[in-house]
């Protein structure tokens, strides 16, 4: 399946994994050859510490799309919830071109197993999706916060605003009618990975690290 979009290498610096996986379209996800012949074979020898980082930050974002791409193959089967209250749209901090949302998630019906944790990639969509095709329209998410111990209430930053007409005023909050959070994959791991990656490159104290695992026998020192 051909991409929604010509294919562009991503500028990755002072980017958050989220920011890539957020510009993905759903056309894009479920392309299995997005990234076929644009990612870089690693090399055995690297000409710095530098060329060394770098050459991972592809891989990376290849694995997390085929990761992505199998979670909305396999969509029927992912955990979901349904059933919750959701705050007003505000704005993050960290993340201010994001939108911003607390949701409630109140009692499970037996046919839900969604516990939400930090780092789930998540999307919102106003149907239980049997197959990838029901996620019309949906909502991509990431669960920045859980603040109770039953995994209730979340704070989650969204690609773009929940639709108004999926909500309805309830007791001074808002409801969600006809929302289902489905779980698609934990991006904790990935995101640390990432991090790791972009913070050598920029060259504090990990890239200290990296020289002494490369050594001298498999980088030529520029």
């Amino acid at each position: 399946m051909a991409s929604s979009s010509s294919w562009r290498k991503p500028e990755t610096m002072n980017r958050e994994l989220i920011d890539v996986v957020f510009a993905w379209s759903i056309l894009d996800v479920r392309n299995q050859d997005y990234y076929k012949n644009k990612v870089n074979k690693i090399p055995e020898r690297f000409s710095s510490s530098t060329a060394y980082t770098k050459s991972f930050v592809d891989p990376l974002l290849e694995e997390t799309h085929a990761e992505l791409l199998s979670s909305m193959n396999g969509i029927s089967r992912a955990s979901t919830r349904g059933n919750m209250v959701i705050s007003e749209e505000k704005k993050d901090i960290k993340f201010p071109n994001y939108y911003l949302y607390s949701i409630y998630f109140e009692k499970k019906s037996r046919s839900e197993n969604y516990e939400p944790e930090v780092g789930d990639l998540i999307v919102l969509t106003n149907v239980k999706p049997r197959h990838v095709n029901d996620l019309q329209p949906y909502v991509i998410a990431s669960v920045q916060r859980v603040q109770n111990e039953d995994h209730a209430t979340t704070q989650v930053i969204s690609s773009k605003p929940i639709p108004f007409s999926w909500i309805q005023s309830h007791k001074g909050g808002k409801v969600i009618n006809k929302v289902f959070a489905v779980n698609l994959m934990n991006l904790t791991t990935n995101t640390r990975i990432w991090q790791a990656l972009h913070s050598s490159l920029e060259g504090n104290k990990n890239m200290k690290m990296i020289n002494k695992v490369l050594q001298t026998d498999s980088m030529v020192t520029t």
